[in-house]
């Protein structure tokens, strides 16, 4: 077992019997270490990065073989099978191909086909592989929405692919959220079925999550936001027909420039590097007023009234 020097981990996962945890440790050595849940002590453990350190990004279990892992990273996408006597690792259906910079991946196992899985490029491809060999390439670009500056689809770069029952979603840069749903022509695999944008918000989705129900389907960005997506009429409504909300409420983007308080009435106003000025009521602890400015304010001033401010 290797002397671990990583100071950090980067991605925690659960197997689906719940015997193992699998934590892909940081820089510099980049150890893969599996837990023994039940015995609260590590059961093997393997370097999963390249001889070159490579960074990695994630590992996760496929969800009907707890024996079977993955990681992947830049040029980098490793599956290992775990056994009492250690892990060894499998070969790649990716070994064969030039290598590209792996930024998440999803397994899509069903009792039909257990090794399904879907993985990611920065370059916004997306490859699906069965039983150790390439099936299936797609694109992840949003075809299907009107861009205000050209016809053209736009490639997009998918940060977080999240499996559901009819096939898997895809987060990316721009706001993007894809839905591919499983294809009744056996050759294509999966479908592009819907394309959302987040409105007024072309931060890149980091993470998704969807209910045990899948009726809504949570999305955190990289300006420090959550939006809610609801899929009650996913089927039925068009995607310029859906939009997403905030879940809780909207924060500022960047710092907060100046703070003040009215004397009549229990509300706060704040102005930011995010060129946006918001009003607050701390008894409430909700966000009542956004105004986007096209310049960043400095400063802020509230009248007494609480009827009227001054930003600088």
């Amino acid at each position: 077992m290797y002397k671990r020097q990583s100071k950090e981990y980067v991605s925690i996962n659960f197997c689906p019997d719940g015997k193992y945890i699998a934590a892909q440790g940081g820089a510099p050595d980049w150890t893969l270490v599996i837990w023994l849940w039940e015995k609260t002590k590590i059961g093997s453990s393997i370097r999963s990065s390249s001889q070159q350190g490579a960074p990695l990004y994630q590992a996760s279990f496929c969800p009907l073989d707890p024996t079977l892992i993955s990681v992947c990273g830049d040029g980098i996408f490793k599956t290992f099978r775990i056994s009492d006597s250690g892990i060894k690792q499998l070969p790649s259906a990716l070994a064969k191909r030039e290598a590209q910079n792996y930024l998440s991946f999803a397994w899509l196992s069903d009792e039909s086909q257990k090794d399904r899985v879907v993985v990611a490029t920065d370059s916004g491809e997306l490859i699906i592989c069965e039983n150790g060999e390439v099936r299936m390439l797609l694109e992840a670009s949003d075809v299907g929405i009107q861009s205000e500056e050209t016809e053209s689809s736009t490639q997009v770069r998918v940060e977080c692919i999240l499996p559901y029952s009819k096939g898997f979603v895809c987060g990316g840069s721009g706001g993007t959220l894809f839905f591919y749903d499983k294809s009744e022509v056996a050759k294509d695999i999966f479908k592009q079925s819907k394309v959302f944008r987040i409105e007024n918000n072309n931060s890149k989705i980091l993470n998704l999550a969807i209910t045990p129900n899948e009726e809504t389907v949570a999305c955190s960005t990289e300006n420090n936001q959550i939006f809610a997506l609801g899929l009650a009429n996913l089927d039925i409504l068009r995607s310029e027909e859906m939009q997403f909300e905030i879940l809780a409420q909207s924060f500022h983007l960047k710092g907060v420039n100046c703070v003040d308080t009215c004397i009549r009435k229990p509300l706060v106003a704040t102005c930011s590097s995010d060129c946006t000025v918001r009003i607050w009521n701390y008894m409430d602890k909700t966000s009542e007023l956004i105004k986007f400015f096209p310049e960043e304010g400095f400063s802020v001033a509230f009248h007494p009234s609480g009827l009227h401010i001054l930003v600088g």
